[in-house]
């Protein structure tokens, strides 16, 4: 009874409640380290937001991105972002170009998974494809899908793939679609419709892309001619026919090219529209494979019309 009220064994049960009360030192410590775990999640998120919105405004993520985090964390009153930055290890402070590379990366990895998702639990697909050059002459597949969304039961149409290829005859073009929609565990059995322009790679009925899709996966699935493209064979088949606009595409092909193709006078066609204080405007080349070169080549030199008669 006397050791129960002595003042040490009293200072011992205040230490022990408040121990209690406290908790283990390991649970201390997860407490804290859980806490740290979600402000630098939430601090991650940041990064995130910041460089999503270069992503989504096609702003060049590699020269923009820490002057972004800069000017975020200027204005962040709070002054979290800042501080996070701060006590970052001096190479795993996240505002570099490695990391906002790594950023898109896994971006693109979540956006492509949530859209595969979709086509791959639709009832019916719809592939479009389109061969071309770009400006280093290497040839490329574009691949799309359309398809139901099975949430909203809207049709949508999304991008799929970007490929790089070696051959442009059917059977390459053939293989590189299935391979790559395959690779994707999208079931091409679930095909209906393919649409591709006109050209005899895409369209033949015996040899063609369409047909072999045909051939391969069901009798049933429907070619459809690019509406854009059979409208702009539609209209070039119409203006030949037509002396006055015939002459009139050729004397604009053959005013481009002669301010295009010089440096001295494109200077001066430049320099000028500078004193008569004009928006640099650059002359299109007008060609029958695109389908509204001809209406911006008309435009552009109808509205560097002054700079041009000068520049002559």
């Amino acid at each position: 009874m006397k050791h129960s009220r002595s003042e040490y064994h009293l200072i011992a049960l205040d230490n022990d409640k408040f121990r209690q009360q406290e908790g283990s030192v390991l649970n201390q410590i997860v407490t804290v380290n859980e806490a740290q775990k979600q402000e630098n999640r939430d601090r991650l998120s940041d990064l995130l937001d910041c460089s999503y919105f270069l992503f989504k405004n096609e702003l060049s993520h590699t020269t923009l991105y820490e002057s972004l985090l800069q000017l975020i964390s200027r204005l962040d009153h709070s002054s979290k972002l800042p501080i996070f930055i701060q006590n970052c290890h001096k190479n795993a402070n996240y505002n570099s170009t490695t990391s906002v590379t790594e950023l898109l990366e896994a971006t693109n990895d979540i956006l492509e998974k949530n859209i595969l998702k979709k086509i791959q639990q639709a009832r019916v697909i719809s592939i479009m494809s389109d061969e071309g050059t770009d400006i280093n002459r290497h040839g490329n597949l574009c691949i799309c899908i359309r398809y139901c969304d099975q949430t909203t039961g809207e049709p949508t149409e999304t991008y799929v793939s970007l490929l790089h290829i070696k051959n442009k005859d059917a059977e390459s073009i053939f293989n590189y679609i299935v391979t790559d929609l395959q690779q994707k565990n999208i079931d091409l059995t679930k095909t209906r419709f393919v649409a591709f322009d006109g050209a005899a790679v895409f369209s033949g009925i015996h040899n063609g892309v369409a047909a072999k899709f045909r051939a391969l996966f069901n009798l049933a699935i429907l070619f459809i001619h690019c509406r854009a493209h059979a409208l702009q064979l539609a209209v070039i088949s119409a203006a030949d026919s037509i002396p006055d606009i015939c002459k009139s595409l050729s004397t604009l092909k053959s005013l481009v090219n002669f301010i295009n193709r010089s440096s001295v006078r494109l200077t001066l066609f430049e320099d000028i529209q500078s004193i008569f204080k004009n928006n640099h405007i650059k002359l299109i080349q007008p060609g029958d494979t695109r389908w509204l070169s001809n209406s911006l080549a008309v435009r552009s030199v109808v509205h560097s019309y002054q700079s041009l008669l000068a520049t002559l």
